[in-house]
């Protein structure tokens, strides 16, 4: 047995609940060139169901939001990325994928706080100055918490969401395997060289998970930059971080993705440039 059969046979489960999720939203086409590789009756049984007129209605990208939204956080991530990539896959469904970045549900209420004391050794009371239960955001790999610190700072506390990095891990393997599989089976997905969009994908996808990573950039940015004062880097806070949580310096302000916005926020959009 193969190494990409091996892994597809033990990712079975999750494997069928991609190909129906994809059918369910309307994609029974993609969910069917994975038939060879997915049990074959429940799969066959979605790809086969009426879509409802709103489905019908709904334009192939936000069907596939829809699909990716549904199947969670690291094929949110991989829309994000897809997102970017109007040259694979248009500009329409592009467009339709880059409102991914929209918030998704935060743990249930005290998983987040458990899980950072866990990693931090220590109850936040002891932490932190205080500490809001209740997250003001939350995305596709983490959620945020505000915070003080035990001298009043405004901190934001962001922590991963719990059994993040074991379903990312899972997912990647998986995704891996289907896409050796498919670039050996379907000459038209072969063009687009799944296998190498998948592996650049793992990189960033594992570094995601892992937010000494981010503490690091955010360190190495605040160097870079410590001489240009019309660029904020938030002070990252090294002993109430770890591998899945990370205190940072709270900075406010707004996004803003035209004139309007950048005017809105009080900057001259010429000297912004």
């Amino acid at each position: 047995m193969s190494e990409v059969t091996g892994t597809l046979l033990r990712h079975r489960a999750r494997l069928n609940e991609m190909a129906s999720v994809l059918a369910r939203h309307g994609l029974a086409e993609w969910a069917a060139r994975g038939s060879g590789i997915a049990t074959a009756r429940p799969v066959d049984r979605v790809v086969h169901r009426v879509l409802t007129p709103e489905e019908m209605g709904a334009s192939t990208g936000e069907r596939l939001r829809g699909a990716l939204t549904e199947l969670g956080t690291t094929y949110i991530k991989f829309g994000q990325m897809l997102s970017l990539r109007p040259d694979l896959v248009g500009e329409d469904v592009a467009n339709e994928l880059s409102k991914l970045q929209a918030t998704v549900p935060a743990d249930p209420p005290g998983v987040a706080q458990r899980n950072a004391e866990a990693q931090l050794g220590r109850p936040v009371s002891e932490l932190f100055g205080s500490f809001d239960a209740e997250p003001f955001a939350s995305g596709s790999v983490a959620q945020v918490h505000r915070a003080t610190l035990v001298d009043g700072t405004a901190v934001a506390v962001k922590i991963v969401h719990d059994g993040a990095e074991v379903k990312v891990h899972e997912d990647l393997e998986l995704m891996q395997a289907v896409a050796a599989y498919l670039e050996d089976e379907d000459p038209e997905l072969a063009q687009l060289r799944p296998t190498i969009l998948v592996a650049e994908f793992a990189a960033m996808m594992t570094a995601a998970v892992d937010l000494r990573e981010e503490r690091s950039n955010l360190e190495r940015f605040r160097l870079n930059f410590a001489d240009e004062p019309d660029v904020v880097i938030p002070q990252p806070y090294e002993d109430l971080s770890r591998q899945h949580v990370l205190t940072m310096e709270m900075i406010s302000g707004q996004p803003f993705t035209d004139r309007a916005g950048v005017e809105a926020a009080g900057w001259d959009v010429d000297a912004l440039v």
